[in-house]
């Protein structure tokens, strides 16, 4: 009936041997459930299993309370008579041309030795007006060949 008898027993030892060896290969991962403490992870001296959003915006703001210094920060020096007269006479440059509707090297020129006299405060204050009037088209600039603190006048 078998004409290969030997193929079926050869057959069956390797099934057999395949079946003996699967216990020598890796072993499959651990199904998940509790965390082993060997397994436990720290984050700034805590365990965390599994880092979540809240934990890490809880641990964020300890830090950055930690970072804070005490004390409020000490307020602006009070303002010197030529920084006042800078501020005032900036202010009236800035007046002017958003009168006029027109910003030329006149203007850029007076501004440009004015900045570096005034405080960061009326500086932002100054150009949070004559930014969009130049945005909104209600001051022209003219007559102007780099920017509105260039006074080099254009090539006619």
């Amino acid at each position: 009936m078998l004409r290969a008898p030997w193929l079926l027993a050869l057959t069956l030892a390797a099934f057999g041997g395949g079946y003996a060896l699967r216990d020598l290969r890796e072993p499959p991962p651990p199904p998940p459930g509790p965390v082993a403490p060997s397994e436990v992870r720290f984050i700034a001296g805590r365990p965390a299993a599994e880092p979540n959003a809240d934990a890490i915006r809880a641990l964020v703001r300890e830090e950055l309370a930690t970072q804070r210094p005490a004390a409020s920060p000490e307020p602006a020096p009070p303002a010197s008579e030529d920084q006042e007269r800078a501020e005032v006479e900036a202010e009236q440059v800035v007046d002017g041309a958003l009168a006029a509707g027109r910003w030329g090297p006149d203007e850029a020129e007076r501004m440009l030795a004015l900045l570096p006299r005034l405080s960061p405060e009326a500086h932002n204050q100054l150009m949070s007006r004559l930014f969009p009037a130049v945005n909104d088209g209600r001051l022209q600039v003219v007559d102007l060949h780099g920017g509105l603190f260039d006074p080099t006048r254009r090539a006619q």
